[in-house]
């Protein structure tokens, strides 16, 4: 059996197959950290306050199978956690590159 699932832009058929329980326990994993990633932006990015338009960023989160980011959040610059939610930032990119690395097969990009 084969389904389509949408997730994050991307677009890939899973066929229902039994993998080993170790590459599932370590997919689960990964895709765990992603969402504790994306949890711990969400929570650092509460303070939006800008005076001017260099107070604010735009940071890129994820990683399209074809290159640049998933999507995009915008981010005060005064916010005290601006260095953390960098940080968070290329860490969600990296595990998202790493996840696609590894599962991708099958997958397309949005591109």
């Amino acid at each position: 059996m084969i389904k389509i699932i949408f997730s994050l832009g991307l677009i890939f058929a899973e066929t229902t197959q039994t993998q080993a329980p170790a590459v599932d326990l370590l997919k689960q994993n990964l895709s765990e950290n992603i969402t504790s990633v994306q949890t711990r932006i969400e929570g650092l990015n509460k303070n939006l306050t800008c005076r001017t338009k260099n107070d604010c960023d735009v940071l890129g989160l994820g990683h399209k199978l074809c290159g640049g980011p998933e999507t995009f959040i915008v981010v005060s610059k005064k916010n005290p956690s601006y260095n953390a939610l960098v940080h968070e930032a290329k860490t969600h990119r990296s595990l998202r590159r790493e996840y696609q690395t590894k599962y991708s097969q099958g997958m397309m990009g949005t591109c």
